[in-house]
C-alpha cells in the first residue's frame, strides 16, 4: 500500500490471504502518479522460471464495510461453546461478555475469549451447566471484526445439548418379528423387526449394529426417547412404513430366516443390548406361522419368564 506521502508497506499471507501481516516499510515519492503498473524482477538466466504472480489488484484501499457473520455454533462441553465467525474479529467486542446471552437460566458467560491461533473462533464459558436433551437460543450483539463493522442486528441461535445415556441390557429390546411377510395381510411386504426402549434413558443410535450371526448392519444416527418405538427394515423398504411408525435402514439387512433365527442387538462399544432366538413354533397358529404375521412381545417387562411363553402371533 502507499499513501500520499509516498510511504509504502508490504503486507503479505503465505497461507489463505485473510491475515496480512506487515513485511517491510519504504519511503519512496519519486513518482507520484502513472497510467501503468508492473513487476520489475531482475534475476539470472536461470531463474527466468522461478516467478509467479497473480491476483493483483491496483487501485484504492479495499475497505472492508461488510460486518462478520456467524459460520458455525457448537456447544463442546457441559458449560461450553464455540462461535465460528466468518472474519477476524474485534477482540475487545469479543472480550465483552454483555454480548451473549442464553435463555433458560444460564444467562451470560463467565468468560469469552479469542483463540489464541484463530481470530474468527469464540470460546466461551458458562457458570452453569447445560441439562442434557434441552434445546437453547442464544443472543449475540455487538461483535465486531478488525474494521470496526458491527453486527447490524443481534443474531439468534438455537443450539441443543445432548449427552446420550449408555445403555444396559434390555434397556432395548426387540419388540416384534416379521420374518415371513408374504403374503401381505395389511403389513408392508418388507421384513423389520421393532425395538422398544422400555427405559427411561435417552440413546443415540448411531454405531449399533443388528445382526442375525451372519450378516450384521449398522445403525444410522437417530435418537431413541425413554418410551419409543423404532422400526427397522431394509433401506429401501423404510418408506412403505411410514404409516406404522417411524422406520430407520441399517447399513445391511440381516435377512430374518421363517423357521427361526438369532437376533441380537449390541450398542457402539460392542455391548449386548438384547437378544432374540426366535422359533417359528413361538407362532402358536399353524395358520399365522405360514406368513403374513408378526411375532409379537407379549410383555416387556416380563423378560425372566422363558421366551417361548412370552411370544406370540399378531391379531392382524
Amino acid at each position: 500500500m502507499r499513501d500520499e506521502a509516498g510511504n509504502w508497506e508490504v503486507y503479505a499471507d503465505p497461507e489463505n490471504g485473510e491475515n496480512f501481516a506487515l513485511q517491510g516499510s519504504v519511503v519512496d515519492a519519486t513518482h507520484t502518479t502513472s497510467a501503468y503498473f508492473g513487476v520489475y524482477v531482475k534475476h539470472t538466466s536461470s531463474r527466468r522460471d522461478a516467478f509467479f504472480f497473480d491476483d493483483i489488484y491496483v487501485g484504492n484501499q479495499v475497505v472492508d464495510q461488510a460486518p462478520p457473520a456467524l459460520v458455525q455454533a457448537e456447544i463442546v462441553a457441559a458449560n461450553q461453546l464455540d462461535l465460528l465467525f466468518s472474519e477476524p474479529l474485534n477482540p475487545q467486542s469479543v472480550l465483552n461478555v454483555g454480548h451473549y446471552e442464553m435463555d433458560n437460566g444460564i444467562g451470560n458467560p463467565l468468560t469469552a475469549q479469542l483463540d489464541a491461533s484463530n481470530p474468527a473462533l469464540v470460546h466461551l464459558v458458562f457458570a452453569v451447566d447445560f441439562q442434557n436433551n434441552t434445546t437453547y437460543l442464544l443472543r449475540i450483539s455487538g461483535i465486531e471484526d478488525v474494521s470496526g463493522n458491527a453486527l447490524a442486528a443481534p443474531l439468534e441461535v438455537s443450539l441443543t445439548y445432548f449427552v446420550p445415556d449408555v445403555a444396559a441390557f434390555k434397556d432395548v429390546i426387540i419388540n416384534e418379528i416379521f420374518p415371513d411377510p408374504t403374503p401381505p395381510l395389511g403389513l408392508p411386504n418388507a421384513e423389520y423387526i421393532e425395538l422398544y426402549n422400555r427405559s427411561d434413558k435417552t440413546f443415540e443410535l448411531q454405531g449399533w449394529t443388528f445382526d442375525n450371526g451372519t450378516t450384521t448392519g449398522s445403525l444410522p444416527a437417530y435418537v431413541l426417547a425413554p418410551g419409543a418405538y423404532l422400526i427397522l427394515t431394509r433401506e429401501q423398504d423404510v418408506s412403505a412404513f411410514e404409516s406404522f411408525g417411524t422406520a430407520i435402514g441399517p447399513s445391511s439387512w440381516p435377512s430374518l430366516v421363517n423357521s427361526g433365527d438369532n437376533l441380537s442387538l449390541m450398542d457402539h462399544t460392542g455391548a449386548l443390548i438384547d437378544r432374540v432366538d426366535y422359533l417359528q413354533s413361538w407362532y402358536g397358529d399353524a395358520t399365522k406361522a405360514q406368513g403374513g404375521y408378526a411375532l409379537e412381545l407379549i410383555n416387556p417387562e416380563q423378560l425372566l419368564c422363558p421366551a417361548k411363553t412370552n411370544w406370540t402371533a399378531s391379531v392382524s
